[in-house]
């Protein structure tokens, strides 16, 4: 057991430093084991390229739908036990929705940049499936892409991420996004 776990550390070091020095194949199967350890707390399926000899990453994401998002909020009061279920409202919903994209989104790009040092920009477009009221049939829209590159992402202080908010900060790269105030998303196209 103990030579199969020295072969196995010794295979992840030789691809850490393999994918580190920029080559394209060890970059996708670092990146691609990397991304399966992500425990999503809904649906979420994604997928990439690498581009440009491992300098553009392009992320394509598969969001779950708003439907997947919960409805009402649980709470306990100070005196007594007695558990309070309370629905939510399409508002509420909506900016959870809002929040919950921006930060799949923010923990990709985030992932990224900090596991291929070569990268100098990520393109992440995330889609959902919504039916289209021309035709009944779910189609594919597009809530959202950005563009981030290295020097700009490194702006963000990591060292204070609990005030930092995602919708704001993807604000900052250049976005294709068209949201309402209430969290509310129309469908954008892509990079």
């Amino acid at each position: 057991a103990k030579e199969e776990h020295e072969n196995a550390e010794r295979r992840k070091s030789i691809l850490m430093s393999q994918a580190a020095a920029g080559r394209v194949t060890f970059m996708e199967i670092f990146l691609e084991q990397a991304l399966q350890d992500i425990v999503w707390p809904r649906e979420t399926l994604v997928s990439f390229e690498i581009q440009d000899g491992g300098a553009r990453l392009v992320f394509d994401v598969d969001l779950p739908e708003i439907e997947d998002m919960p409805t009402k909020v649980a709470a306990v009061p100070q005196r007594g036990y007695k558990l309070s279920v309370k629905e939510l409202s399409q508002t509420k919903v909506q900016q959870l929705y809002a929040d919950h994209v921006h930060s799949i989104t923010f923990r990709l790009i985030a992932e990224a940049f900090a596991l291929l040092p070569t990268l100098s920009e990520v393109i992440l477009s995330a889609f959902t499936q919504r039916a289209d009221p021309s035709t009944g049939h779910e189609t594919d829209q597009y809530l959202l892409s950005v563009r981030v590159r290295r020097d700009d992402w490194a702006q963000i202080n990591f060292d204070a991420l609990e005030s930092v908010d995602v919708v704001e900060a993807l604000g900052r790269f250049e976005l294709r996004r068209s949201m309402t105030k209430t969290g509310a998303f129309k469908p954008t196209s892509p990079f």
